[in-house]
């Protein structure tokens, strides 16, 4: 039965195309020729429905597969914008994760700078305390060997300026008396002790 269809469209169609063709002599009329255009019209409609009627299970396919993956195409495309979301939050949270943490960070830093401050201070003034205790002591131990110094120079200076008097006040004959005297002495020790 389709051939039979097939069969008669197509003659109706070229029957139709040899119309149009200039198969009739007609004489030309003055305006369109507008039962022309209505055959070929008519032609033409004819021609589609039949195609639409042959290809019509090719075409619904086509169309649902074209659907399908129109669809296909959108869910894909809403998955990957749900994923990308996704990631773009994860990013964001951790980037105020990061911001956070890079202010506790600096918020640590700036307590171990303060602390390691203090600590240099706290060493300095240390150092500084024992410099100042070394230096006193060291000042006192020098004034001490001054002073001693002193008290050996000031004695050996005495003891020359005494000797120098004694030479030039004592005589010859004191001289002997104090040896006499010294010698005495001895002896009486001597003979005290034994």
């Amino acid at each position: 039965m389709r051939t039979w269809i097939a069969t008669l469209l197509a003659a109706v169609a070229w029957a139709g195309v040899a119309h149009a063709s200039g198969g009739g002599h007609e004489a030309a009329e003055s305006g369109p020729p507008y039962d022309k255009i209505a055959l070929h019209a008519f032609n033409l409609l004819v021609l589609l429905g039949v195609l639409a009627w042959y290809l019509r299970g090719t075409l619904r396919d086509a169309l649902k597969n074209r659907a399908l993956g129109i669809k296909r195409a959108i869910d894909e495309a809403n998955a990957m914008r749900k994923d990308a979301r996704e990631r773009f939050d994860e990013l964001e949270r951790k980037l105020d994760g990061f911001e956070a943490e890079l202010a506790a960070m600096r918020k640590d830093a700036e307590r171990a700078a303060a602390a390691e401050r203090e600590t240099i201070l706290a060493r300095a003034r240390a150092d500084a305390e024992h410099v100042e205790r070394t230096a006193e002591q060291a000042i006192r131990d020098e004034t001490a060997r001054a002073r001693a110094a002193l008290r050996r120079d000031a004695a050996r200076l005495s003891i020359e300026l005494a000797r120098k008097r004694l030479v030039a006040q004592v005589g010859e004959g004191d001289d002997r008396r104090l040896a006499q005297d010294f010698l005495t002495a001895v002896r009486g020790g001597e003979v005290a002790d034994g």
